[in-house]
């Protein structure tokens, strides 16, 4: 993808003939190339994780600075890139959001959520036991100092009992007066006291007082400091990392690429997307290389899920893409010198029954 301008630039052993479509798009035939090798690449990282449930995030990183690669050429390898040249680096984009998601997500989401949780727990253990002390102590500070409260500590004094009368009892009623028609005491009303005097405080008021006087368990929580261990914390921090970059890559693909993109620049692919019977978690049923198949539009990378779709539905891409270029895929390969002994292909590999020279130049 370099330019003869380049100082880097090497001249290939078998270059292109000058009317191949191999030499006249050059640079975005080598940018296919390169999103083709990728897509290949993470699918089959897919493949061999898909029944494992699980990820290798050493692995899933060290795609991280190819994909860099990519990016950066793009407008820079002797190609201007328009509104479809651009939803392939959102193709890009979108590889690198759902790998950050399947590493954050799928990588430590059992450990973290495992780890955070014993330690919320311990702290708000921590802050309701604090809270209860902090009631306790504000009652008895209550009941001692406060005058209004004083009276609930020391229970009233009980009062003496009146002394009986000559005429008996002290509760038996005198029957001179009831015949001159003198009313009893008893049925003499008092008016209300004119006081402004507040009523006596209740315990109810005493709860009242001591919950608006003490910190809740949140604002405790607030000023509890917990051990925690370095692993964890570093588990912690990786994720966080890993879903700030997902987070970041989604905003960027989905400016670049999306169904009405789709539609306009690759009309083949949006109707392998559109017109599908499959579902979201039948990533295993079409065929990689397959032209004809359907698909299924990725979504959202929030289940660390879909890097099957995606692969999928870049390499439809490239296909409907490379046609109006000449490209060939596999076959029109630029061979580096010595390519089959250094290319660490297994043997029976069908690219190494490929001629020296492509055909298709």
């Amino acid at each position: 993808m370099r330019p003869p301008s380049d100082s880097h630039f090497k001249p290939l052993e078998h270059p292109p003939p000058p009317d191949s479509s191999y030499h006249k798009h050059g640079a975005l035939i080598a940018f296919l190339e390169s999103i083709h090798a990728i897509l290949c690449f993470v699918y089959a990282m897919w493949c061999r994780e898909y029944p494992l449930r699980h990820t290798d995030t050493a692995a899933w990183t060290s795609i991280g600075s190819v994909l860099d690669w990519c990016e950066s050429h793009v407008g820079k390898g002797g190609f201007n890139a328009g509104e479809r040249e651009e939803a392939l680096v959102g193709l890009v984009h979108m590889v690198r959001a759902f790998i950050e998601s399947r590493n954050a997500l799928l990588s430590s989401r059992h450990y973290v959520r495992y780890e955070m949780g014993k330690l919320a727990k311990q702290g708000d253990d921590t802050a309701n036991a604090e809270h209860r002390r902090l009631l306790n102590e504000t009652r008895e500070s209550a009941l001692k100092n406060n005058p209004a409260f004083r009276h609930l500590r020391d229970p009233p004094t009980q009062l003496p009992s009146p002394a009986p009368t000559a005429n008996g009892s002290a509760s038996s009623t005198p029957t001179a007066n009831r015949a001159e028609g003198t009313p009893l005491q008893s049925s003499i009303r008092t008016p209300p006291s004119s006081s402004g005097s507040e009523q006596p405080k209740t315990m109810l008021d005493l709860d009242q007082f001591v919950l608006k006087s003490t910190a809740s368990p949140p604002a405790i929580l607030q000023t509890i400091t917990l051990p925690l261990r370095g692993n964890v914390a570093k588990a912690v921090s990786q994720q966080a990392e890993q879903l700030h970059r997902a987070i970041k890559n989604v905003e960027s693909y989905q400016s670049k690429l999306s169904l009405p993109i789709l539609a306009k620049h690759f009309p083949i692919t949006f109707a392998r997307v559109i017109q599908t019977t499959l579902q979201q978690h039948e990533e295993y049923e079409p065929d990689f290389e397959d032209d004809e198949g359907e698909l299924f539009w990725p979504g959202q990378c929030i289940n660390g899920e879909g890097i099957g779709w995606v692969c999928l539905l870049g390499r439809s891409m490239i296909k409907e893409f490379g046609k109006d270029i000449g490209y060939q895929g596999y076959r029109g390969f630029v061979r580096l010198p010595d390519w089959r002994t250094n290319s660490k292909l297994p043997p029976g590999h069908p690219a190494l029954q490929l001629p020296d020279i492509p055909d298709c130049w």
